[in-house]
């Protein structure tokens, strides 16, 4: 009877989700008495992405010495632009993947994950 719910950065997101099933379930005696979001998304994710790539170009810009002109040269504004968008390309074009690889198959990116958050 006394039953909250508590979410966490991506459980903070989900929390409506499972209210939302919760109802369609069950009838109002059985639903939580509270929801606690904490570190939910203060943006959407395409906006606090492209506020990292902003603060990479920035944070390149303003490095001294060789390690300056090192990052200055990997992390463009354009660069960081056409990585993002052959990513989302990836994401978009293998819709019944769960996970993409980048970097010669290095690394796996969440694709159904961005593909339900974007």
């Amino acid at each position: 009877e006394n039953i909250f719910l508590l979410g966490h950065s991506e459980g903070a997101i989900l929390l409506p989700l499972i209210l939302k099933e919760l109802k369609k379930e069950n009838d109002a005696a059985v639903l939580p008495k509270g929801l606690v979001f904490l570190c939910g998304f203060g943006e959407a994710i395409r906006g606090a992405m492209e506020h990292q790539r902003e603060t990479l170009v920035n944070e390149a810009k303003e490095q001294t010495g060789i390690k300056g002109w090192i990052l200055r040269q990997v992390l463009t504004k354009e660069r960081l632009e056409k990585q993002y968008n052959n990513t989302l390309q990836k994401i978009d074009d293998n819709e019944q993947h769960d996970y993409i690889s980048a970097y010669l198959g290095l690394v796996k990116q969440p694709a159904k994950w961005m593909r339900e958050h974007l």
